[in-house]
């Protein structure tokens, strides 16, 4: 009896013990051990985001995000080629001898070298030191966005990853062969051949085209006719529906919202930014004779005032204290004679004027335009502050969807303070 006791006895402590060495190992499995690990280490894990490690230092703990997101330097950056028929692009450089209407050249072919910076520029008297001097047309400003956007370092092929798309519309090159015809009907059929293709996309339906945007290397204005009147000037492209959702960047912008002027192409491109540095260092030494120059015509419908400003125009791209780098005076002291312009100029003191002129030349790099083929630059053109300028016009209306209100407000409005100076875009 007593050997059955025992046994009997042995067997309930041993499953006892089984139990309580069970019980234990699972309260430790289950444990998050970073709520009683010491803190000396300097690290402690959290079980609420695997991704996120807070570091302890002597004070604080300073919180290191490793999420993909910010890992991306493209985050937010990211551009999609909209894949249009070549009709509107490369068919129009292929038959660039029909381009030439309206130029000041017999033939633009020649223009088009060097993806379009042109020929460089012949320097037999060495007064370049470099060879990124082009003879640049001024209507190319199209293909050489389209060449530099090629080589833009956040392109990406799945466009719900794009946070804007690019659209490779010839717009000025096409407008070129039929801005002269007499026929309203052949000067617009493009422009809704255009948007017609463009309206069927599927990256189309996502924000109904209000994340497009495309180049023209002429004024606004040739694409903004009102009337259907044979005598009013150029098409009707900015005017058409699907046309007001697209932001268009031209050399010269209307007063609308969702036109915005980006610099002409210069005549220097430069590779990198020591050939940048080289330059404004060679304008900080030369000595100018001569106080001021006027350039201007009087145009048809205004021929007794003042068109517009630059200050209403490269608002992406001039700095934004106008007074820092020119002298604004009132057409109206002008015409009634009150002023001056060689006295107001005589009256600005030396100090102030050589604050300008270096204002001036910090600005040249924001007002040209890279060469395409450049792999190493390192500074931002013309080109990355458009690109960024379009970024955040298109991250403002995701904002506005965001917080549920209309993306449409304001987008294609006309703004009659455009030209009164405003810096709000």
């Amino acid at each position: 009896m007593e050997k059955k006791l025992f046994r009997t006895t042995c067997s309930t402590e041993l499953w006892f013990a089984i139990f309580i060495s069970f019980a234990i190992t699972w309260i430790f499995l289950c444990f998050d051990y970073s709520t009683f690990h010491s803190s000396n280490n300097g690290v402690l894990a959290s079980s609420l985001n695997p991704n996120r490690l807070l570091v302890k230092h002597s004070a604080a703990a300073r919180s290191v995000d490793l999420e993909s997101d910010t890992a991306d330097p493209c985050s937010g950056r990211y551009l999609f080629i909209q894949d249009i028929p070549s009709r509107f692009n490369s068919d129009l450089i292929r038959n660039c001898q029909s381009l030439t209407r309206g130029t000041d050249k017999s033939n633009m072919c020649p223009y088009l070298v060097n993806f379009g910076l042109g020929p460089e520029i012949e320097d037999s008297q060495g007064v370049f030191s470099n060879n990124s001097w082009f003879k640049t047309n001024q209507f190319l400003l199209e293909v050489i966005f389209h060449n530099k956007m090629k080589q833009y370092k956040c392109l990406t092929n799945d466009s719900a990853m794009a946070a804007a798309v690019y659209v490779p519309f010839y717009a000025g090159l096409d407008i070129s062969h039929y801005l002269w015809n007499p026929s309203i009907s052949v000067r617009d059929s493009s422009a809704r051949d255009f948007l017609s293709v463009i309206s069927e996309k599927p990256e189309w339906k996502r924000m109904f085209g209000r994340d497009h945007f495309f180049i023209a290397g002429r004024i606004s204005w040739d694409f903004r006719r009102k009337t259907d009147d044979v005598s009013d000037w150029g098409s009707k492209l900015r005017f058409l529906p699907e046309s007001h959702n697209m932001t268009m960047l031209s050399v010269e912008a209307s007063s609308w919202k969702n036109d915005f002027a980006i610099p002409y192409p210069t005549y220097f491109h430069p590779l990198k930014l020591s050939e940048v540095v080289e330059w404004q260092s060679l304008m900080r030494t030369k000595r100018r004779r001569h106080l001021f120059t006027f350039a201007g015509a009087p145009r048809p419908e205004l021929r007794d005032s003042i068109r517009g400003s630059a200050y209403s125009q490269y608002l992406w791209h001039f700095p934004e204290n106008r007074t820092a780098y020119s002298v604004y005076i009132p057409v109206r002291d002008v015409k009634n004679w009150n002023e001056s312009i060689e006295g107001i100029l005589n009256g600005i003191p030396k100090d102030r004027e050589s604050a300008m002129r270096e204002e001036v030349i910090r600005t040249i790099p924001r007002i040209v335009y890279a060469d395409p083929r450049s792999k190493f630059r390192d500074f931002e053109d013309a080109f990355d502050l458009a690109v960024k300028g379009i970024l955040e016009r298109v991250e403002d209306v995701r904002r506005k969807i965001r917080d549920g209100k209309d993306p449409s407000e304001g987008f294609d409005d006309p703004d009659h303070f455009k030209y009164t100076f405003s810096r709000k875009i």
